[in-house]
């Protein structure tokens, strides 16, 4: 009898616990994965180190800090691309653009126009990027003497690599 008792018990205490666990995490993946989406880094770092300091190390959380690792290298990817391109527009070379182009019949005529420029000329600006899910988009401006062009683009993330998938003039 004393087992009976002992063994209900315990089953009554176990599957409390495990459902309060499953609420928790139901409750913080929302969270996550919209700060995650939004490419809110600093946020999802702080919250991470929260939840971390209050209910320790948990699957979401481990997740999580994984995927963390991973946008900020995408991100960084994609700044260090802009500077590449940058660079190699002041050395009048446009092989960045080999690998970046992914817009089939647009990007060749792009390229085709761009090599008859003396790009050394011109000053190349953007600003930063701003991410969504595995979009980004920017603007950058070429200025040549007294005049500027805009230009917004837009990049996404395709086998891990950058991509501009869009290069429209603004004004």
């Amino acid at each position: 009898m004393n087992r009976v008792i002992v063994l209900l018990l315990s089953v009554l205490f176990f599957s409390c616990s495990n459902l309060n666990m499953k609420k928790e995490e139901k409750i913080e993946n929302p969270e996550y994965q919209i700060l995650y989406e939004n490419w809110q880094l600093d946020q999802l770092r702080t919250k991470i180190d929260l939840d971390t300091a209050k209910y320790g190390k948990n699957k979401t959380i481990i997740f999580y800090e994984r995927q963390l690792r991973i946008r900020e290298q995408e991100k960084q990817d994609l700044l260090n691309l802009l500077d590449k391109i940058k660079i190699q527009f002041a050395l009048n070379d446009l092989s960045a653009l080999d690998n970046v182009l992914d817009i089939p019949l647009k990007g060749r005529y792009i390229k085709k126009e761009l090599q008859n420029i003396d790009l050394s000329q011109i000053k190349l600006s953007y600003t930063i990027p701003t991410f969504f899910k595995n979009n980004a988009k920017n603007i950058i401006g070429f200025r040549y003497e007294e005049e500027i062009i805009y230009f917004q683009v837009e990049y996404k993330l395709i086998n891990n690599q950058w991509k501009i998938i869009n290069f429209e003039e603004r004004r």
